[in-house]
């Protein structure tokens, strides 16, 4: 019984750890690539695990306190970072990127798995452009 627990826990911190390499990937990525490079190293990257849902919102929590420890406030960087965590564990998510609606313009991005909107702040911005 304690090997299994000590195996959830290690499989936590290991799946934590590349969270946090995921996150750092993501701000390399963002700050050195053009949007085009960018959605070309994405599509590159190989599922190496099975689904697991119940892992999905553990990746979701770690990943909010982890971009709040290394002050990213950016959306996209954020979205792709969380690109990368799910298509590695076999989740299939989308980048979204719209434009305001209302009379000002503003930007933001958001990620979809299975139809569902993460990180999308309100139903103001119109999608136009979309990563697989």
């Amino acid at each position: 019984m304690q090997k299994r627990m000590g195996l959830c826990y290690v499989s936590k911190i290991i799946l934590l750890l590349n969270i946090a390499k995921n996150i750092l990937e993501a701000l390399i990525l963002r700050r050195f690539l053009t949007l085009n490079n960018i959605e070309q190293k994405l599509k590159k990257v190989r599922v190496k695990k099975s689904k697991n849902p119940s892992s999905l919102h553990f990746i979701f929590k770690w990943e909010m306190l982890l971009t709040k420890f290394f002050f990213i406030k950016n959306c996209l960087t954020r979205c792709i970072a969380l690109f990368l965590s799910l298509k590695k564990l076999g989740f299939n998510p989308e980048i979204n990127i719209g434009v305001n609606s209302n009379n000002q313009f503003s930007s933001h991005s958001w990620i979809s798995i299975d139809g569902l909107n993460y990180l999308k702040d309100n139903n103001n911005f119109s999608r136009i452009y979309k990563i697989k």
